[in-house]
């Protein structure tokens, strides 16, 4: 998505898809929003990622993910494809 603004901001510094003398604001606009939404979702990546290796085992974080219990007895899930092509 980031270069995808990149090349918005660029585009629009060189006229834009109308081919205007000077700056295209509109396709710039276009550009920082995408650079915008970009920038937030990398930081929220990050601060999952961060979580995740501070606390692996979900001991306190209340997430809906760690809420997933995972059962001990659950068998390999390709177990019955490899049954079936045996």
């Amino acid at each position: 998505m980031w270069i995808s603004a990149i090349i918005s901001l660029i585009y629009g510094f060189s006229g834009g898809p109308a081919e205007i003398e000077g700056i295209s604001w509109a396709t710039v606009l276009l550009g920082s929003t995408l650079w915008l939404i970009s920038s937030v979702w990398a930081m929220t990546v990050i601060r999952g990622v961060d979580a995740d290796k501070a606390d692996p085992k979900c001991t306190k974080r209340q997430s809906p993910v760690c809420r997933i219990a995972k059962d001990d007895d659950d068998d390999d899930p390709m177990s019955e494809i490899k049954n079936l092509t045996q």
